[in-house]
């Protein structure tokens, strides 16, 4: 079972402090997304320093956000007008999917002997699906919309800046005594699992948690940053954002590359190449880029960073990956439990470890690959249908953001599907959409893009609006 020990006086404040978001989500959905970024972005790091640090140290920020935020923020939505029609809005081939998936899992729970991981699986698999009809709302209405991706490019900013402390103080101090200033002695070694510091040899490069519990977190987090920031140097109302955009998109990519991430070097460049070719790096993106590549070329001498060594064991990894995945062993590994699978939750970290203990978390069911995960817990059967379902998704964002190329709604379509893209793609390797913070804006940002592509919203009339703070005429806009 979980040892991780939060002091009673902690608990006790979080317990009013949780009262406090249910109400206010409750009654504000838009207000509750607010508070959700705050804590998706700052309670892994919270709860590792009040816990003991162990593995299960992130389980108490994760119980307070569903219980005390997600939660009140679904029935505060569905139960609100855009929530209904958002709802009557839902594209028939995406509701279709929700369906079967969930019937599937409704079948595979018989084959799950263990209540608890029964629960814990179903609860990964389901609880943050309805972000989709979520991201839906979000789009219909542009001021909530503005505001939640400030709220992601304000707080975001603060967490890249945590991380490249981070990454300063580990040059300067070593690797886990810089981050047990940040989680406390406990917390740095159990993030750290006990030393792994530098990236494969490379010396400079080093796995950065910033505020989050684990060190993947950090990374998927500044994909996320990296794409609202984009957003907002191209979409916000207001010109001042705009700049912040601009500037928080420079210091997401820095942040991301010293990470400590191996995909780094060949992930940020077809970022930006694709933001290029939707027409996103613009004019004063541009002109800042002499002054982003002078900071970056003071970083890497002052640091003495191999950026070659690193591109080379980016390329290295890369083709590992694939040629991991397309050799069968994974999959066939996998799809040996079945056309049932071996039960819900039986490839889940969580479920695994509430069921056997920390001992066992090397468990021959721990796949790495969302697909292997898939295919372990619902079978054969169960990868067809989620893989059906996920290539559905990957062609309508794709249409989408073809169609959008050449309107205003671009500016959010086409970052969006990246992201998007990015998730599905690393779902070979990992199961990124299984863990934060994928596991909220994977659905959302899918939900924003379908209801972009479904209303054509003229968003140029809408940024005046905004600008003038005329919530009527942001009605007209939208209409």
């Amino acid at each position: 079972m979980f040892n991780s020990q939060v002091p009673l006086e902690w608990a006790g404040l979080a317990l009013c402090a949780g009262s406090i978001c249910f109400f206010l989500s409750l009654r504000n959905w838009r207000l509750g997304l607010n508070l959700l970024v705050g804590i998706v972005f700052f309670g892994g790091i919270a709860a590792v320093r009040v816990s003991s640090g162990d593995i299960a140290s992130s389980v108490p920020a994760i119980i307070f956000r569903d219980l005390f935020v997600v939660l009140p923020l679904y029935l505060g939505f569905f139960l609100s007008k855009p929530g209904s029609v958002a709802l009557q809005r839902m594209p028939i081939d995406m509701a279709l999917g929700f369906l079967i998936l969930m019937g599937w899992l409704f079948v595979c729970a018989f084959n799950t002997a263990d209540i608890s991981q029964l629960v814990i699986g179903l609860k990964v698999w389901l609880f943050y699906l309805p972000f989709f009809v979520v991201g839906m709302g979000l789009a219909s209405q542009p001021a909530a919309m503005q505001g939640f991706f400030r709220t992601i490019l304000i707080l975001g900013m603060i967490t890249c800046v945590i991380g490249l402390l981070q990454y300063g103080l580990i040059q300067v101090m070593g690797y886990q005594p810089a981050l047990a200033i940040f989680f406390g002695n406990s917390g740095a070694a159990g993030i750290t699992l006990g030393g792994g510091d530098v990236v494969g040899t490379i010396e400079g490069i080093y796995r950065i948690p910033g505020t989050f519990s684990f060190v993947t977190q950090y990374t998927q987090f500044i994909y996320l940053y990296l794409t609202v920031a984009v957003i907002e140097a191209n979409w916000d109302s207001d010109f001042r954002y705009r700049k912040i955009g601009q500037g928080a998109m420079f210091l997401a990519l820095l942040a991301g590359i010293l990470s400590g991430t191996k995909a780094a070097p060949l992930v940020y460049p077809a970022f930006v190449a694709i933001y290029g070719l939707f027409g996103l790096v613009n004019a004063s993106i541009i002109a800042m880029m002499p002054i982003a590549a002078i900071v970056g070329i003071i970083v890497i001498s002052f640091y003495q960073l191999d950026l070659l060594s690193f591109f080379s064991l980016s390329s290295d990894y890369a083709t590992g990956v694939v040629q991991d995945f397309s050799g069968g062993q994974q999959m066939s590994d996998a799809l040996s439990n079945g056309f049932f699978g071996a039960g819900i939750g039986s490839s889940t970290g969580g479920a695994r470890y509430v069921v056997s203990g920390a001992e066992n978390l090397t468990s021959p069911l721990g796949f790495e690959s969302f697909f292997g995960k898939i295919a372990a817990e619902l079978g054969s059967a169960g990868l067809f249908i989620f893989t059906i379902f996920l290539i559905t998704i990957a062609i309508k964002v794709l249409a989408a953001s073809l169609r959008n190329r050449s309107r205003p709604a671009n500016s959010i379509v086409a970052p969006f599907a990246a992201y998007i893209f990015y998730n599905l793609i690393s779902s070979i390797k990992g199961s990124v959409i299984d863990i934060d913070p994928a596991n909220i804006f994977f659905w959302l940002g899918l939900g924003i893009i379908v209801q972009l592509d479904n209303l054509k919203v003229n968003h140029s009339a809408t940024r005046i609006a905004l600008r003038k703070n005329d919530r009527s005429s942001v009605r007209d806009a939208r209409s």
